[in-house]
């Protein structure tokens, strides 16, 4: 990330350490603690999809000082997702702005404000319990930190489970929602375009996924690229990889799968819009069509009633 321009600002306070409010997550025979219940009533089945398919995205999961945390840090105008997950497990927030990088129009540097939640000790354990068996790409990683904490991981199987709740959240961290609007100069009008990218540099990952989409009747490219450009500490970029959508009944079939759950606000308006050209563009099709068939039959009528 880019270099703070100045200090992060905490704009909800969290009401104090878990450990020492609650206790352990767990007791002496691994039950879970009680008092830890009503953190987990807050979540859906579909939101812990949908959180695991953000945190493989845009998530940063790892061990602190022999324990767990996840953080999870996403702009302003994006930032619903930290805010629902923050109100259900009683989180701060702190609030940043940053120097971002020059834009094409002036090359000026601009500034991006955003939201930023993170947990540590016995309430990440829950949440990373939580959304394990819904985990894809940092699966492995997650089943070692649980390790430090529990003795027994037969409950914790890397076996994968896909689902458009978590493609939803994993899109809403990764994905591009493209409605592009191209003007001719020489004939002045004006043409549509309609794009889904998915781009990760987990090869793996992303061929999964893509393998998932078209055994469920999607049409779904994947392209694969080197980045050139070197780290600031002078090592190479990993390649990327990216599912692209670009057929419009694939699209609109998609993004009705996405909306049950999609969290943040700018790519679902981006969705809404895409099925309702899709729809206003099948009708005039089918319209056409229809006209067109009947002109056939009727040119068939007169050429055998004339004979």
């Amino acid at each position: 990330m880019s270099k703070q321009s100045r200090k992060a600002v905490i704009i909800k306070k969290s009401t104090g350490n878990a450990f020492y409010k609650f206790g352990p997550l767990t007791n002496g025979e691994g039950k879970l603690n009680e008092l830890y219940l009503p953190f987990s009533k807050k979540f859906t089945f579909d939101d812990l999809k949908y959180f695991a398919g953000m945190l493989d995205g845009d998530g940063h999961i790892s061990l602190k000082n022999g324990r767990a945390s996840v953080e999870l840090e996403l702009e302003e105008k994006d930032a619903f997702p930290v805010a629902f997950l923050a109100d259900a497990l009683d989180l701060s927030v702190q609030y940043s702005v940053r120097s971002g990088g020059k834009t094409i129009q002036n090359k000026d540097r601009k500034k991006t404000s955003s939201l930023r939640t993170f947990v540590q000790g016995e309430k990440a354990y829950m949440l990373l319990c939580m959304i394990f068996p819904f985990l894809l790409e940092k699966k492995g990683v997650v089943r070692k930190i649980l390790a430090t904490k529990f003795s027994n991981l037969d409950f914790f199987s890397l076996e994968k489970q896909f689902s458009f709740a978590y493609l939803a959240g994993y899109a809403d961290a990764e994905g591009s929602f493209q409605k592009l609007i191209r003007t001719s100069k020489r004939t002045n009008h004006s043409n549509m375009s309609f794009r889904f990218q998915l781009t990760s540099t987990d090869e793996d990952h992303i061929r999964y996924l893509c393998s998932c989409l078209r055994e469920k009747g999607f049409n779904v490219k994947v392209h694969s690229y080197k980045r050139n450009r070197l780290r600031k500490d002078g090592s190479p970029n990993k390649d990327m990889h990216r599912i692209d959508v670009t057929d419009l009944r694939s699209l609109k079939r998609l993004y009705n799968l996405f909306l049950p759950y999609a969290k943040i606000h700018r790519k679902i308006d981006v969705m809404k819009s895409t099925i309702i050209y899709v729809d206003y563009f099948s009708a005039k099709h089918y319209d056409k069509e229809k006209v067109g068939r009947l002109a056939r039959r009727k040119d068939e009528y007169k050429k055998e009633n004339s004979i």
